[in-house]
């Protein structure tokens, strides 16, 4: 082993069980640190600078490995045959007490929206879960119309709310950055009113299918749901999905909570939707649906 760098021999699962309950300044855990460096197995990367930040270094890490930690995480998403993950090791090094808002800011620019919302899980700390939420609602801009292209285009607040459960200040920035309720005057219809009525009621069940899929996705979040959605456009469609669509899925003491604020909502949910578009058959002078 003369003149050989013991690093490059020593094998990762030694390292690993060498340095538990090591201190940064031990010499194995040097010496995997080294490893992080020289390494050329990306899982061997990835396995030593996990065991480094969730134990000798859990408090304070230099920012060369909280680095290569990222690097090394985000590498794998770009392997073609990598089965996606949770984010833990780009997470782990992000919600580090070392991680300067720098390394932060830019990692979740780089990430896409569905590794943010992988980020974004309950398990984030508060910081890193402030800063996914900030760059939600940077990516989100202004909301745009519900149409039913956003069904298969969806907007980030959409492909993050599609994943569950989230973090409440992440859940919290897509809920609110989503498609806002179909907006008349942006459908054209080149004056054909029949036309123009066909593709707001389309609109509007993208709408509800929207409302549909998150309500579905996350259960735990409809009595949130019912309360921020009370005095906005998704109100009727928020309660008409719980009790027309999902009833199954709803808390029993939700569900007749709602069934008795408005007794019209337990007839599968039509009423509410005939209401909303109520004014639109009036225009294009046909009864309503």
């Amino acid at each position: 082993m003369t003149g050989q760098d013991p690093a490059a021999v020593l094998p990762c699962d030694f390292l690993l069980t060498a340095m538990s309950g090591s201190g940064p300044d031990d010499p194995v855990v040097q010496l995997a640190a080294q490893q992080v460096r020289t390494a050329r197995s990306r899982h061997e990367r990835s396995a030593l600078a996990e065991a480094l930040l969730s134990g000798p270094h859990a408090q304070q890490a230099p920012q060369w490995l909280l680095e290569a930690a990222v690097a090394t995480d985000l590498e794998a998403k770009t392997e073609t045959y990598h089965v996606e993950g949770g984010m833990t090791l780009v997470a782990l090094a992000l919600g580090h007490p070392s991680c300067p808002a720098s390394l932060q800011d830019t990692t979740l620019k780089r990430c896409t929206v569905e590794q943010l919302a992988l980020l974004g899980s309950p398990r984030a700390g508060e910081q890193l879960a402030g800063a996914i939420a900030e760059e939600l609602r940077i990516r989100g801009g202004a909301t745009p119309p519900m149409t039913p292209q956003l069904l298969e285009m969806p907007t980030p607040a959409q492909v993050v709310l599609r994943r569950g459960p989230l973090h409440d200040l992440v859940f919290e920035a897509a809920r609110d950055t989503l498609p806002a309720a179909p907006d008349p005057d942006e459908l054209d219809a080149d004056g054909d009113t029949k036309e123009w009525l066909r593709r707001y009621r389309g609109a509007w069940a993208a709408w509800e299918s929207m409302w549909r899929q998150i309500l579905e996705r996350h259960p735990e979040r409809h009595r949130e749901l019912v309360q921020w959605a009370d005095g906005t456009d998704a109100k009727w469609t928020v309660r008409n999905e719980l009790l027309g669509s999902l009833p199954w899925a709803v808390e029993p003491g939700l569900l007749a909570e709602l069934a008795a604020a408005d007794p019209s909502l337990t007839s599968l949910g039509e009423t509410p939707r005939r209401d909303q578009l109520a004014w639109v058959d009036e225009r294009a002078g046909e009864p309503p649906a």
